[in-house]
């Protein structure tokens, strides 16, 4: 819903998402909000998420609610365990999703170890963006990954990922870079999210995801369904629950791969 403190679902309300989301009985909901370190969250950002959160707990008392940050923007320990308790003393969550952890752990352990290390201590979860079998932070509750700049899915990597930690699930999503339009070498040049939204049709996305719900079987992952999905340049929100087919189209392939 919310990139930094910019609301970025176009003309949907709070109430109106979390309707949708709830439809679908989730075990989780990922990211409804991405802060970069610093940004407050404003009372109106926490009413909203608190609006979705207790639609959606009515639905299913036991899923379970995350919050995006960036581990990139951390350069110590202390300040990425003082954002997390930022977001603890605001908003009620059950864990934390971090990008570009692979590569933050790598370059700087101790931000990513005293993350996972406060979020235990708090019976949170922590996951992160990863993208190599050598960059897994010991202590991680499980993966989480994307499909390549191709939009296909990374085979190789989950193929990996289950050899070298076979206890560890993980989670998949669509790749969504919508700064990288004009410059991306795949697709003609569309960035991920661009040509997802743009050039696929509505029978395209539906066979995409499905592609992507079924194939969970053969390479043992879970798929992150795609409600709310980020357009091109401006990061507007596609809007997808605007459509009423869609969530249909959602619930109907979490039923079949996800029951």
């Amino acid at each position: 819903m919310y990139q930094q403190q910019r609301w970025i679902d176009g003309s949907e309300s709070a109430s109106a998402i979390g309707s949708s989301l709830a439809i679908l009985h989730p075990s989780l909901v990922s990211e409804l909000i991405r802060l970069s370190a610093g940004t407050n969250l404003t009372q109106q950002m926490i009413q909203d998420y608190d609006t979705v959160r207790s639609i959606v707990l009515q639905s299913n008392p036991n899923c379970e609610f995350d919050i995006a940050l960036n581990m990139n923007d951390y350069g110590t320990a202390q300040s990425v365990v003082s954002e997390m308790q930022y977001v603890n003393s605001q908003i009620t969550v059950e864990g934390f999703m971090f990008d570009f952890m692979g590569p933050a752990y790598l370059a700087n352990p101790a931000p990513t170890l005293a993350a996972i290390q406060y979020a235990h201590s708090n019976n949170q979860f922590i996951t992160g963006h990863i993208w190599g079998a050598n960059s897994v932070p010991p202590g991680i509750d499980y993966i989480s990954t994307d499909t390549d700049g191709n939009l296909q899915l990374r085979a190789t990597l989950l193929v990996n990922f289950h050899a070298e930690y076979p206890d560890l699930p993980v989670n998949v999503e669509i790749n969504q870079n919508p700064q990288n339009n004009g410059t991306s070498n795949y697709l003609n040049g569309w960035a991920e999210a661009c040509y997802y939204k743009y050039v696929m049709s509505a029978q395209q996305k539906l066979s995409y995801l499905g592609s992507l719900a079924q194939n969970q079987t053969t390479y043992d992952y879970h798929f992150e369904y795609p409600l709310e999905f980020p357009t091109c340049g401006t990061f507007s929100a596609f809007d997808p629950i605007s459509s009423g087919s869609t969530v249909a189209s959602i619930a109907s392939l979490m039923n079949q791969f996800n029951s």
